[in-house]
């Protein structure tokens, strides 16, 4: 199927919507949404994660902790018996992550921001929902209020790695606690969608697609207000105790508290391309400095690309000034091959090179945030390492659904577009 190229972007024609067709919502797409396929391994799978994930943060926080980053046998009683001690959560540790989560809500409920329009969404027979997308206004607001805390010694942000271990066990409990609650909530309702009936399974995947708190979606505010945002603050917090204790900031330290700030302002200044997302419409809930620039500047980019491409053919797309606009976030006259059901798939800029470029580049920023650290202990290679089987797993999904929804259409953008991550090798 030959290239077509779509209309100018909204930046040079802002007085209007383009006047291209929007993606149908059919039954085909509804049907292959609502099937139920085993991921991750299944029931046995998904229970293993559940309880492997967690232990392993554990073990690993354990090493660092008490043994400067050696790594111990996990079958020593006394290494666990520190782990109880140490990370036991406390009553300060649960005061300091229930209100930052209920301030983060506050600032996603509250702040103001452009309201987008979601991707068509099965489960509630193709209804496109609003997101009021208020993540660069709540950034801003979080690191101005942390900042008159910290300043007034009101919160001091050390605080947040003095007590990293309780805070750990507060954010697991209160994971737990939050998915079962909004498990049952959905239950009892009668709104849960794409349900195996095996229990461990669907409380993994989740029960409801969309769970909401008012006009807040709460699966992206899980996404990036909470996560995203703590990691930052947890680098902050380390390099604020470096400083106290030995009176500099370590070179690899700033780097990192640079890179979190990034990733963080990036995600926050992005949001409006979140909710026409895979992970929205249907997932249930220096060398090295050149490097992370290099990585942040083709993922920003790349993301930016498609989704505003997304939000140009839907009309949803409103042109924004945050900080930082790098060039070629929108392409001009991009060229997409158009499916029998009306989807686009994309062909130029960055997506052009490779079907998943954007991978490519997380994968640099990851692989860049363990080798500043040097190699003195595996620890830090565990985010990357972890990362590529995630991303790889990802992929694989990606492309099998792909092919069974848009078949023919699927091939000749492979063709067009032939490999996944670097150019030229895969």
């Amino acid at each position: 199927m030959a290239k077509k190229q779509a209309p100018k972007s909204a930046e040079s024609d802002n007085d209007k919507s383009p006047k291209v067709n929007t993606p149908t919502f059919n039954k085909h797409y509804e049907k292959i949404d609502s099937e139920i396929v085993f991921e991750f391994g299944g029931p046995w799978g998904v229970t293993a994660m559940m309880i492997g994930f967690p232990t392993l943060m554990y073990y690993l926080w354990g090493c660092l902790q008490f043994y400067r980053g050696k790594l111990v046998s996990p079958f020593d009683i006394q290494f666990w018996n520190q782990i109880f001690k140490g990370a036991f959560p406390t009553w300060y540790a649960t005061k300091m992550y229930v209100l930052f989560c209920l301030f983060e809500l506050f600032l996603a409920y509250f702040m103001p921001g452009p309201i987008v329009k979601g991707a068509p969404v099965s489960s509630l027979k193709g209804k496109r929902l609003d997101y009021l997308c208020n993540g660069v206004t709540s950034w801003y607001a979080t690191i101005v209020t942390s900042l008159i805390l910290h300043y007034y010694g009101w919160f001091r942000l050390t605080e947040i790695i003095d007590n990293f271990g309780p805070l750990m066990s507060v954010a697991v409990v209160s994971g737990v606690v939050i998915t079962l609650v909004i498990y049952f909530t959905t239950i009892m309702q009668g709104n849960q969608y794409r349900m195996s009936g095996y229990l461990m399974y669907d409380l993994f995947m989740g029960a409801v697609l969309n769970p909401r708190l008012g006009h807040v979606d709460l699966k992206m505010f899980a996404e990036i207000r909470i996560p995203w945002v703590l990691l930052f603050y947890i680098s902050i917090s380390a390099a604020i105790k470096e400083y106290e204790l030995f009176g500099y900031v370590s070179a690899s330290m700033a780097f990192m508290v640079l890179a979190h700030f990034l990733y963080v302002n990036a995600c926050a200044k992005g949001e409006e391309c979140i909710p026409t997302t895979w992970d929205m419409t249907y997932e249930k809930p220096i060398i090295f400095g050149k490097q992370l620039i290099s990585s942040l500047v083709i993922a920003d980019t790349a993301n930016s690309q498609k989704n505003r491409f997304r939000m140009i053919i839907n009309g949803s797309y409103i042109p924004r000034y945050t900080f930082p606009q790098l060039p070629w976030g929108t392409l001009k006259n991009p060229t997409y091959i158009k499916t029998k059901s009306g989807n686009l798939l994309l062909t130029s800029g960055w997506w052009g090179i490779a079907r998943k470029i954007h991978y490519t580049a997380d994968l640099m920023m990851a692989f860049a945030w363990g080798f500043i650290t040097g190699f003195n202990t595996v620890i830090p290679y565990f985010y990357p390492v972890f990362f590529v089987a995630v991303l790889t797993h990802r992929v694989s999904r990606d492309m099998e659904r792909c092919a069974k929804k848009y078949g023919k259409d699927w091939e000749e953008y492979c063709k067009q577009v032939p490999y996944i991550f670097i150019p030229g090798i895969y």
